[in-house]
C-alpha cells in the first residue's frame, strides 16, 4: 500500500517530468543528446530509479532502526525548495534554455542574472540536487549516498558550462561571477 509521503514523491516527479517536457523547445533532442552522456545517462537513471520508488515497486529503505519519521517532515521541504528553485530558474530562462554542459550561441544569445540567478550561478543544478537529497531524505534511502556521484557530475557540468560562459560572455561573465556564487550562496 502506497502511503502519503509516497504519494507526495510521486506527484513531485512527475510535475517534475512534466514540467520540463511542456518548458523544453525539443524534449526530444535534448533527450537524446544528454543520453548521450554519462552524466544524462544517470540523471535518467536517477528519474527511473526514483519513479521506482516513489510506486514502491522495490525499497531501498535504511533499516527501521535508523529511520525516523521526522525524516519525511525534513525531506519534503527540502524537496520543495529544490523543485522551486529549478522550475523559477527555468522559466526565468526563457529561450536561453539548452542542452546542459553545451552553448548554442545562435539560441542562447543573453547571460541571465536576474531572478534566482542573482543568487546562485547555478540555480537549476542546486534545486535538482536540494530535490534529490529531499526525495531521498524523505524515504530515508540508501540512495541519500548517491548525491555523492550526483554533486561530482553536477559539478563536471558546471565546469563545462563556464568554460562555455567565460568564452561567449567575457568580461560580462566574469563580473557576475564576481558579484554570484557559483552553487551555494553563502
Amino acid at each position: 500500500m502506497i502511503d502519503t509521503a509516497h504519494i507526495i514523491l510521486l506527484i513531485s516527479l512527475m510535475w517534475y517530468i512534466l514540467f520540463w517536457a511542456m518548458t523544453d523547445t525539443s524534449p526530444i533532442a535534448h533527450f537524446i543528446a544528454n543520453f548521450r552522456t554519462v552524466r544524462g545517462m544517470f540523471g535518467v537513471l536517477m528519474v527511473f530509479v526514483m519513479a521506482i520508488q516513489a510506486l514502491k515497486l522495490f525499497q531501498l529503505d535504511l533499516p527501521s532502526h535508523y529511520q525516523n519519521p521526522m525524516s519525511i517532515w525534513l525531506g519534503v521541504p527540502i524537496l520543495i525548495l529544490g523543485l522551486a528553485l529549478a522550475c523559477w530558474a527555468k522559466i526565468v530562462m526563457k529561450t536561453n534554455w539548452g542542452v546542459p554542459a553545451q552553448h548554442d550561441i545562435a539560441k542562447q544569445k543573453a547571460l541571465v542574472t536576474s531572478g534566482p540567478f542573482m543568487y546562485t550561478r547555478n540555480p537549476i543544478y542546486l534545486g535538482l540536487l536540494l530535490y534529490f537529497i529531499g526525495f531521498e531524505l524523505a524515504l530515508m534511502s540508501w540512495l541519500l549516498a548517491a548525491t555523492i556521484p550526483l554533486f561530482i557530475l553536477i559539478r563536471m557540468a558546471i565546469a563545462k558550462e563556464e568554460t562555455l560562459l567565460r568564452k561567449y560572455f567575457g568580461k560580462m561573465y566574469a563580473a557576475y561571477c564576481k558579484k554570484v556564487p557559483q552553487l551555494l550562496p553563502i
